[in-house]
């Protein structure tokens, strides 16, 4: 009985040591992982945490009580200007640059000279960062690329001017001197040899500066590349991409106007948007038209045909919704133009500009400070602002291919990035230290379970050899008793 009682206890032990077991060992089932389960549920936690940390903030009471733009449409306080070719582009450029100097906006600017480039598409590496980490505004030349411009300057009014393309045309091949591009200044009028066989020069002569304005220049500037400009799908598509993007398209031949209307949507006053013009060209850069060369050059730009037509009619619906005031609003703001080009400028004098192709108006000697500022141009604009910003926000490294804050510091941080990475890294590298320790802990467990059932096959055995044991001793006792008793 004592065996007897020895095995039960053993067994008895061993079930609950088993259950025991059993326990641990289903938790491990829930838990045991191969390297491929190990792998896939490593990429899912890093793939969550980026997506975690590479969310879209979302803007919180404050953020909506501290960004104006945020209340409503009608500010000032971030614009990004496509500045077009030869459009009074360079007056409303002085117009809004002299607004964001004196009212201290950072503008995104090239590292040098006054343009960002007039034949590539912009990208936010163009710009030269700032410590501020944010910017305001964009006015110097750049093609538009809303992505990349967004990325800059986020949230922001964008604003254009467009010319009838014609005269837009012929303001270009004038300036930028094409006839002698071409090798055709010796005609008498050099345009209307140029119309003549347009597509030929187009093709054949693309080796000098500015050869894009030669077709389709508003349009081009505007982000559609020649290849496209005879696709009427492709010009459609993009008319009705910037109707939607643009906020706001100013019109050269109605500039008063455009300028009235723009006052009202950026909620300006008059002293904001009163001007000088710049940017006038050479008197001798200049060429003869009629009815016959303005058709043909409205043929031949028929992609900018239809993008003037589109706004010139946009800006009209504008006027119509400005309201009854509209026309007392624009008579007073000609009448202070007038008052300011009396004050500050020599009536009927120039000063030619070779360098530039410019002729610029002649301040009266004495001038006040209000007419310098109008005075200027982009050019000087840049540089003062250039200046102006160095000395208060210093230049960093040349972005290459790293992101650029958008607005404002809290949304585009780089010491907020950098806490990300370091958090995926670090919370990457914990994933996988935890769920190798719970591997090795189960395969530990599982071994152990081996092991209990190798230990319980030996304890039957010998329960069995016990019992056997027994049995032989009684059938011997049994047989000496009956051998003793005969």
């Amino acid at each position: 009985m004592t065996g007897t009682h020895i095995s039960g206890q053993r067994l008895a032990s061993g079930k609950s040591n088993h259950d025991d077991r059993k326990g641990s060992y289903s938790l491990c089932c829930c838990f045991s992982l191969t390297r491929k389960k190990l792998a896939f549920l490593l990429l899912c936690s890093l793939t969550a945490m980026y997506m975690f940390a590479t969310r879209t903030p979302q803007p919180t009471h404050s953020d909506i009580l501290t960004d104006s733009s945020s209340l409503n449409t009608c500010t000032a306080n971030k614009i990004v200007y496509i500045k077009t070719h030869k459009t009074a582009s360079t007056t409303l450029a002085s117009i809004i640059q002299k607004y964001g100097y004196i009212n201290d906006m950072i503008f995104a600017q090239p590292p040098s000279g006054h343009m960002f480039s007039e034949t590539k598409l912009f990208k936010r590496e163009m710009v030269q960062p700032v410590s501020s980490g944010y910017f305001s505004l964009i006015t110097n030349h750049a093609r538009y690329n809303r992505h990349e411009m967004e990325a800059v300057v986020s949230n922001a009014i964008y604003l254009t001017v467009l010319r009838e393309p014609s005269a837009q045309l012929e303001s270009a091949f004038g300036f930028y001197k094409m006839a002698q591009q071409l090798n055709i200044h010796q005609y008498l009028n050099p345009f209307s040899r140029f119309l003549e066989n347009a597509r030929t020069f187009l093709v054949t002569r693309r080796n000098f500066h500015l050869w894009t304005q030669m077709r389709n220049g508003q349009i081009f500037d505007l982000g559609l590349d020649h290849y496209y400009h005879d696709n009427e799908t492709a010009v459609d598509e993009k008319i009705r991409q910037l109707s939607i993007e643009i906020d706001f398209v100013l019109i050269t031949e109605y500039f008063d106007e455009s300028l009235v209307v723009l006052k009202r949507l950026l909620c300006l006053d008059t002293k904001d948007i009163l001007y000088l013009s710049n940017g006038i060209r050479e008197r001798t850069l200049h060429y003869k038209t009629d009815a016959t060369i303005t058709q043909k050059a409205r043929e031949w730009n028929a992609a900018d045909v239809k993008l003037y037509n589109h706004f010139n009619a946009t800006l009209w619906r504008k006027i119509s919704e400005y309201g009854s005031d509209f026309h007392e609003d624009l008579t007073n703001f000609r009448d202070e133009l007038r008052k300011l080009t009396n004050e500050c400028i020599v009536p009927n004098r120039y000063t030619s500009i070779t360098k530039l192709r410019e002729d610029r108006l002649v301040l009266r000697p004495g001038a006040s400070a209000m007419c310098r500022q109008l005075w200027y141009g982009d050019v000087e604009y840049t540089d003062l602002i250039r200046s102006k910003q160095k000395h208060l926000y210093p230049w960093l490294p040349l972005y290459k291919k790293t992101s650029l804050s958008t607005s404002h510091p809290r949304h585009g941080d780089n010491g907020i990035v950098l806490m990300w990475v370091w958090l995926i890294v670090f919370g990457g590298v914990a994933w996988c230290v935890i769920a190798c320790c719970v591997a090795a802990y189960c395969e530990d467990r599982e071994n152990d379970e081996h092991s209990y059932y190798d230990d319980e096959e030996a304890d039957k055995d010998d329960e069995l050899n016990t019992a056997s044991d027994t049995e032989h001793d009684l059938y011997l006792q049994r047989k000496y008793k009956y051998l003793s008793d005969r």
